[in-house]
């Protein structure tokens, strides 16, 4: 069973990295959809500064997976780094939030 299916992950609204919008994430990594150029390789690491509003989160991640899935449109998969339980609390807390402004189901486990 590879790592990123030892973790339950979520489909997200209202969160955005530099990288682009994030569609899904875990305990342990994230998707995030992009439009435009891809400026990451697999196996780069990134600092990420996951933002909501006026609220952010700044992390460590490696690129695990970038796959084009239209003219200029990519998805890529960031594995994060050295994540803490206080990291991890504030980043549930922020995804939360940003879900919260949305109507409908707020977040919902990805298939």
């Amino acid at each position: 069973m590879s790592e990123r299916r030892q973790s339950t992950r979520l489909k997200t609204l209202g969160l955005s990295t530099p990288y682009g919008e994030v569609m899904d994430i875990s305990d342990s990594g994230m998707g995030v959809f992009r439009k435009g150029r891809v400026v990451c390789a697999i196996g780069d690491e990134v600092k990420l500064v996951l933002s909501h509003g006026s609220s952010d989160i700044e992390l460590n991640a490696r690129v695990a997976r970038v796959a084009n899935v239209g003219l200029f449109r990519h998805e890529i998969g960031f594995e994060f780094i050295g994540i803490s339980e206080e990291t991890l609390t504030a980043l549930w807390s922020l995804t939360d939030n940003a879900c919260s402004e949305f109507s409908g189901p707020r977040c919902f486990i990805a298939a």
